[in-house]
């Protein structure tokens, strides 16, 4: 007797609010002003040399992100970022200051919802507002602002509105963990941290500069 065949069950997509950025076998260098692509060589060659007690290879170099990065043949610790980015300033013979490295960051897409849209004084509630109160609480070392919240009326005439933020997060996604379902005062609202993420799966990718 023929049993009848079971169709496959159709993928469940995971939702996801954090966006994965570049690899992270690289150092991102924000200089001012930029270097001239033919010193690359020379840039890749201080680089190494600084990192001559490593066993961390700087590969090569390239224009990326409004700055350079310098690819490397593993992730690098902040000491040897530190190493790499003092080379790049003595290199350039650059002030202190003109020179940012960082390991590239993924971001996380939030929300809060149903925040008051006026204020006591009756004036609009404003992004500059909602920053200002994410600094005083409690989450405000959660709240790694990439930008200025967005903040929307949730329909004509609401008197509620709905604040859209990304953070600077791991691919891992560890703040947006510590913050979704976290509450914090907003007045005399208590405002709950979710997730913006839309049904099906992020396809970009992001970097921003801390």
């Amino acid at each position: 007797m023929h049993q009848a065949s079971v169709p496959p069950t159709a993928p469940k997509w995971k939702i996801k609010s954090t966006v994965p950025g570049p690899s992270r076998q690289q150092v991102l260098i924000k200089i001012d002003p930029l270097p001239s692509s033919s010193q690359f060589p020379a840039l890749v060659g201080a680089a190494n040399r600084s990192l001559s007690k490593s066993d961390l290879q700087v590969d090569s170099c390239h224009f990326a992100y409004g700055g350079i990065s310098l690819l490397t043949s593993r992730v690098t610790s902040q000491a040897e970022i530190d190493l790499v980015s003092s080379s790049v300033q003595h290199l350039l013979s650059l002030t202190e200051g003109r020179v940012e490295a960082s390991l590239p960051k993924s971001r996380s897409y939030l929300k809060i919802m149903d925040i008051p849209f006026f204020k006591a004084d009756g004036d609009q509630v404003t992004s500059a507002d909602v920053r200002a109160v994410m600094g005083k609480s409690h989450l405000a070392p959660s709240f790694t602002l990439v930008n200025s919240p967005q903040v929307m009326c949730n329909f004509c005439h609401a008197d509620t509105a709905t604040v859209w933020f990304d953070v600077l997060d791991l691919q891992s996604g560890t703040t947006a963990k510590r913050l979704i379902n976290t509450s914090f005062q907003f007045s005399p609202s208590s405002l709950l941290v979710t997730d913006d993420a839309p049904s099906g799966i992020t396809a970009s990718t992001g970097h921003s500069w801390l």
